[in-house]
């Protein structure tokens, strides 16, 4: 579950690989948690921050689960991404792309802003909650050790 009081362990061995803060990562959608509803009231999910693939010339966008979409975002253009360590409520347009699917978004240009400021480091954590109603998604950022 999503407990903003818990720091989770969540260092990562890279296959040998000496690990810098300054590498260029990207979010993994592959390792997506589902985790139920606290209380019934949100949706939450975990993302682990990864390696990127590549030379990383633009910011990486956010994908939402499918399930949160068709429960939470489905009609939504818009929401407000906030940091739970910092406060700071970053204004997000939920995309949606073509001919991948009713129930595929991302979200982009509050996401950029959110990564420019917290400049999150392989093996790290996000946590997301999407609070009812649907207005913001709450993100804590865990450090990796």
């Amino acid at each position: 579950m999503f407990d903003m009081n818990t720091k989770k362990d969540s260092a990562k061995q890279t296959n040998g690989v000496k690990v810098e803060d300054d590498d260029i990562v990207y979010i993994s959608s592959d390792d997506e948690k589902k985790q139920q509803p606290t209380r019934g009231r949100d949706w939450c999910w975990t993302k682990d921050v990864t390696e990127a693939v590549g030379n990383w010339k633009k910011p990486q966008t956010l994908h939402v689960p499918s399930w949160i979409v068709k429960a939470a975002l489905k009609n939504r253009t818009t929401i407000w991404l906030e940091s739970v360590e910092t406060g700071r409520n970053y204004k997000s347009t939920i995309m949606t792309p073509t001919g991948r699917g009713e129930n595929v978004r991302y979200i982009g240009d509050g996401w950029y802003s959110y990564l420019e400021d917290h400049k999150p480091r392989l093996g790290d954590l996000l946590d997301f909650r999407v609070t009812k109603p649907p207005n913001y998604i709450l993100v804590m950022l865990t450090r990796r050790i």
